[in-house]
């Protein structure tokens, strides 16, 4: 049975998009940080959330991702998790209902405050599902060996954003989510979309070189040491319908 779309905008041409639920298949990286709270309300690319809500820590992440399958076909996407905000909502949006509807509530969760993916699909399902700010970059992934190197260039004039090369080395082991930020929290005008994200996979750990951030389009990242870099050569993930919430 073919999937129901919903449209963005109010154009009779307007962009059909494919709903909640997604399941993606792809291999990328993740380099895994923990950060402070000071200047990352100013970071490039936050959208709608600077000083609405309570950064709190814990673990963040950029992660780079091919996916070879998707609800929208292939695409590659660049993103960064600063960590886990502490929103507060003042209980469920109409849809979907539930007994939390009218009383004050405080989500704590990760949230991804920057984000370029390579085709309007992506971009579109991501901001109208799950609240997700995503922006248009070309993504060049090269593969040379074990070696592998990306660059961002965002759209539409081609500004770099990032560059890095990278390879996996040990044992593949076998992953459930518990050990990347797996339940967000986007905040998007009066809405903050929660969606617990699922999914499995192999990762082992990689060797990453040639890291360059352009500090004006992609967090400033180059005085900061990943605690970890994990190469992640195989990853299916589904991302739910997102709960909604009143939040402003």
């Amino acid at each position: 049975m073919a999937r129901s779309v919903r449209r963005v905008g109010a154009s009779p041409a307007a962009r059909e998009v494919v709903p909640a639920p997604w399941q993606l298949r792809g291999e990328g990286l993740a380099l895994l940080y923990r950060l402070r709270a000071e200047g990352l309300d100013s970071e490039p690319g936050r959208e709608g959330n600077a000083g609405k809500e309570a950064f709190c820590g814990g673990i963040g992440a950029v992660i780079l991702v091919d996916y070879a399958a998707s609800p929208v076909g292939p695409y590659r996407e660049l993103l960064f998790i600063p960590g886990r905000y502490r929103y507060a909502v003042s209980g469920s949006a109409p849809h979907p209902r539930n007994a939390l509807e009218g009383k004050e509530l405080r989500i704590t969760a990760h949230t991804i405050s920057s984000i370029y993916v390579t085709t309007q699909e992506s971009r579109d399902g991501g901001r109208l599902n799950w609240g997700i700010p995503k922006g248009l970059a070309r993504i060049d992934w090269k593969r040379d060996g074990a070696w592998s190197e990306v660059t961002v260039n965002t759209l539409p004039d081609a500004s770099p954003a990032l560059s890095a090369r990278f390879r996996g080395w040990g044992v593949a082991l076998p992953f459930g989510l518990r050990f990347l930020p797996h339940t967000l929290a986007q905040a998007n005008d009066s809405l903050l979309y929660v969606t617990k994200v699922s999914g499995r996979g192999s990762a082992r750990l990689a060797r990453i070189t040639d890291l360059a951030v352009n500090e004006r389009l992609f967090p400033a990242l180059a005085d900061c040491r990943p605690f970890a870099a994990v190469s992640i050569p195989f990853a299916t993930l589904l991302f739910p319908k997102a709960a909604t919430y009143t939040w402003r």
